[in-house]
Formats: structure tokens, sequence, C-alpha cells
């Protein structure tokens, strides 16, 4: 069965290469330039970025401006590399929904199926297509692990699971602002599954509720 997950994975890889990321047609869009421009200069400069808002407005520390500041001195203004980043990016979100998937359903194929209809569908031409947008794809890729990782918790009590997912929660904050509705899926996925108490269920995620509040 690992090999066919194996080429399974092999396919979506190229399925994904296909239909997104074939052609190098365009040049960036005018945020990328701007944050080119606003690009990270020094570790202290990255750092001091998770205490405040970026230039443009927004609290995406993690995401927003990191890909330029690594891979500028390599790449440039050079469409090509960038690409290759977001790919990768994009397929370690794909194979985290996989896991999720897996997760909820507890079936390989139903898993695949899932997969398969998040790789392909239509948005995902909004969020691969500059590297603007890779917070979308970062974001997404913690989101998903820290509500996976959850589950796992919930259901084999191994602390490590918890931790897991706790990281991953702040990592989604610090991508994207739109994490913040992670402790209530949390809560919405565990009395769906599990079927505790909704307080036990609160209780359970209240490390990431405090965190939660924490952020805003």
């Amino acid at each position: 069965m690992r090999r066919k997950l194996i080429f399974i994975f092999a396919l979506f890889a190229v399925v994904e290469y296909l239909i997104y990321f074939r052609g190098n047609s365009h040049f960036f869009q005018g945020d990328t330039i701007y944050y080119f421009y606003l690009r990270h200069r020094t570790i202290g400069d990255f750092l001091m970025g998770f205490f405040r808002l970026d230039p443009a407005g927004w609290y995406r520390p993690l995401a927003a401006r990191t890909i330029q500041s690594l891979f500028y001195p390599f790449f440039g203004l050079e469409p090509g590399g960038y690409q290759i980043v977001q790919y990768v990016l994009f397929m370690s979100a794909v194979f985290a929904t996989y896991a999720l998937a897996s997760v909820l359903t507890r079936r390989r194929l139903a898993a695949i199926a899932a997969t398969f209809f998040f790789g392909v569908h239509t948005v995902n031409a909004y969020t691969t297509y500059d590297v603007a947008f890779a917070p979308e794809i970062i974001y997404a890729f913690f989101y998903v692990g820290a509500v996976a990782a959850y589950l796992r918790y919930r259901e084999s009590k191994e602390r490590r699971f918890c931790l897991m997912s706790i990281a991953f929660f702040l990592a989604s904050l610090f991508s994207k602002e739109a994490a913040v509705t992670l402790p209530v899926m949390l809560v919405t996925l565990d009395v769906i599954l599990n079927r505790p108490r909704i307080r036990d269920a609160i209780a359970a995620a209240r490390i990431h509720a405090v965190i939660l509040v924490v952020y805003l």
C-alpha cells in the first residue's frame, strides 16, 4: 500500500505542476514588487516583525515577506525560482490535506478523493499565481496540520500531538489572520467525531483558546 501511496502522490505532483506551474508567462504583480522593496535585510528586522504590523498593515510576520527576503539574493526578480518555492509549499499543503482527510474519514480512498478535490480546485489558480500569495498556502498548511494533530491528540491522548497542534496553530496565526477560526473548528470537529460533552470539548481546547485571546 505504501508504494501505491507514493505513486498516487507522485501523480498528484505531476497533475498540480501541469495545472498551475507549467507556464511562467507573467511577471510579478504590484503587491509582490512592494514586498520585495520591503523585504527583511537582517535577522533582527525579521524578528521585530513579530511585534508590529508590516508596512502594508498586516500581521503576517512568518509568511508575508519571508520568501522574498530569503530568496531574493539567489533569484533576484526572476519569477521562475519563486515558482519552484511556491510549488514546494503548495505540495506540502496538498499532503497535509491528505493527512487531515485520513484522520477525519479513516479511509484512504476517501482521503485521496478529498485531496484530489482540494488540489484541482480552481481557487488554487489564485493562491499559486504569485509569491505574494504565499501566506495563503503557508497558513493553510499550518492550519490543517494543527487540526490533524489535535484530532490525533483527542483520539490517542498523547501529549506530543497536543504540543504539535499548538505549535502549528501559532505558526498559522503568524502566517495569516484567518487562523483565528481554528479553536472553534477544533471544538466543532471534536464534538462531531468524538461526541464528548460540549463543555469537555471546550475544556480540551482551552490552551488554543488562551493563545487566541493573547493574539487578539
